[in-house]
Formats: C-alpha cells, structure tokens, sequence
C-alpha cells in the first residue's frame, strides 16, 4: 500500500528541521517536472521515497511549491510510482489535499507537531521571522483543526492514522519517537 506521510505545525515548530534529521541518511536526487520533489534512495534495504518540495533554508518543503500546485501533485500521486512520499508544510496541509490522497486509496499518516506559544515565539525571534505571535497561533489552531478533522476520518476510514508530538524535546528524541510509532520510517535510520 502508497504511503504519505505529512508533517503540519506552526512557523518555528521545527518540521523543516525534522524532515532534514529524519533523511539525512538518504542520498538524494532533485526533479522539477511535473513540480519539485527529491528521491531519496532509503539507506536500510535500499529502498526509494520521495520528500516533496524543495529543501532551503526559509519556507522549506511544500510550501516553496506554487500556490497552484496541489492538482499536479493529486494527479502525480495517482500513477503511483513511490510507494513511500513524505511531505511537509501549509501548501498541502489541509483537509481538501488529505481528502484526496484518502481517495486514491493511500495510508496517510499526518503528524501535528506542537511547541508551546512562548517557545514557538523564541524560535522564531531567533531565525528572524517578522510573523506575529497571533498568526503563528492562528497556523497553531488550522493544525488542531485538521488533527481533529483527520481523527473523525479514522472512524469513517481505515488508512489514516494521526499523531500529535511536540518538538520540545531534542531532536533525536523526537526523530525516535515517530519512528517508534511510524513503523516506516525505521527504514530511514
């Protein structure tokens, strides 16, 4: 069975920084038709995935895709040529997005990662973001909203699966944790 597995949270809430630890082992191969993605050659069984976006130092993953992209990536998605897609950021984290990807018969796993509000303001007074306290909350909510929504589909559907971390912790502590409860992305280490 395909397999998405997407991280949503606020600004400064560290899904740019997870992905980056999470494939760090992977050798990589950059593509630009139809949109940008990276195939990651897994180090464990030698695997393929792709990670969705663009790796960059601000506005990393999805969301330096264009605003337009998300019927490209739908259509991408139905000739099924990964098994394994990670992504990350608001472009394609929403409900019409998932709903679709639900469709096409996909495993979806979506990971809300949350950080405190006064943490999430530190980190991002630290790499320079001028978003206010009130939008980053605002981003903090569209992700409760959609953990909530994804939970109600788990009632009403079998392939999707939604977890809640918090990022507070280190790094390592965190990339073990959602390997422990995604069994997938052992296949990373």
């Amino acid at each position: 069975m395909n397999e998405l597995i997407y991280f949503v949270g606020p600004p400064g809430v560290g899904k740019s920084t997870l992905m980056a630890g999470l494939t760090a082992a992977c050798a990589r191969q950059s593509v630009a038709h139809p949109f940008a993605y990276d195939v990651l050659t897994l180090p464990r069984a030698g695997g393929r995935a792709v990670e969705l976006g663009v790796r960059r130092g601000a506005f990393s993953g999805t969301d330096a895709l264009a605003m337009n992209v998300q019927p490209r990536v739908l259509s991408w998605l139905m000739e099924g040529d990964y098994q394994l897609v990670l992504g990350e950021g608001d472009r394609l984290g929403n409900r019409k997005f998932l709903d679709s990807v639900l469709h096409l018969d996909w495993r979806v796993h979506l990971v809300a990662l949350t950080l405190p509000l006064a943490d999430l303001d530190m980190r991002c007074l630290a790499r320079g973001s001028h978003q206010s306290s009130s939008w980053r909350q605002g981003r903090q909510t569209k992700v409760w909203n959609l953990a909530e929504w994804a939970r109600q589909q788990q009632a009403a559907r079998r392939f999707i699966d939604v977890y809640e971390l918090s990022t507070a912790a280190s790094r390592p502590s965190v990339l073990s944790a959602l390997q422990l409860m995604i069994p997938t992305l052992r296949r990373f280490e």
